[in-house]
């Protein structure tokens, strides 16, 4: 899924011109899109690529911890390895060495990370991210353990992307979105074993994706959402 931490099979990983091995599906369309956040080298995978030499995620976006952004400062040039700003689908990455800490760690601990990520054109100094916690985390995955095992460098975190939630609350306390998504009706029988409440918050992750992505929003067909369009004019 996108936004899914992976470790490449070191197989894999050489053929695709050693990358990462630690990269984020960035993009999921007709072909996988990685991306690897330190340089910001990128592949793309079609199916029979993935079916060759298959994988899991390592970690996924349930996983992921706010972080709140210390320091940001974007690399160029020789610094940045000759991929300082990479295009993707109309996104923009920059590659920026950046300082973190935990959101939760606040008044707990001084407890700094350091690293690279590729969004160093819209982090600033006490913005918010999203990000996996590598230094902390207990994972269980063969291809991470090889490459651990082989001496490869592991960083603290990996930014993922900027957190809007303080924007997003401020948003939903004058009005809901003025924009809804239409599905199919259920069918009787087909509800059994859903897990509602996984459904309606990967359902919100996807809507929040939508906001933050104009490319992504350009492709998917939206309808006014006239109870928040009328609950607007109210409140004004």
């Amino acid at each position: 899924m996108q936004d899914d931490l992976i470790c490449l099979p070191a197989k894999l990983s050489s053929s695709l011109g050693s990358l990462g091995p630690l990269v984020l599906c960035s993009r999921v369309t007709n072909v996988i899109t990685l991306l690897d956040p330190t340089n910001l080298r990128t592949a793309y995978m079609e199916a029979p690529v993935y079916w060759r030499t298959p994988f899991t995620a390592m970690m996924s976006s349930r996983q992921l911890v706010e972080y709140v952004v210390l320091d940001v400062e974007p690399l160029h040039g020789a610094a940045a390895g000759g991929y300082g700003a990479f295009a993707q689908g109309g996104t923009k990455w920059c590659l920026a060495e950046v300082q973190v800490a935990r959101k939760s760690d606040f008044g707990r601990n001084d407890t700094v990370y350091f690293g690279k990520t590729h969004l160093g054109h819209i982090l600033h100094p006490g913005d918010s991210a999203l990000g996996y916690d590598l230094a902390n985390a207990n994972n269980v995955n063969m291809d991470y353990e090889a490459h651990v095992t082989r001496g490869g460098a592991v960083p603290d975190v990996i930014l993922v992307r900027k957190s809007y939630e303080e924007k997003r609350k401020k948003t939903r306390a004058r009005h809901n979105r003025a924009w809804k998504l239409k599905h199919l009706p259920i069918e009787a029988g087909e509800d059994r074993g859903r897990n509602e409440a996984a459904e309606a918050a990967d359902r919100e992750r996807f809507m929040e994706e939508l906001e933050e992505d104009a490319d992504m929003r350009a492709r998917v067909a939206l309808f006014k959402n006239t109870a928040a369009a009328a609950a607007a004019a109210a409140a004004a």
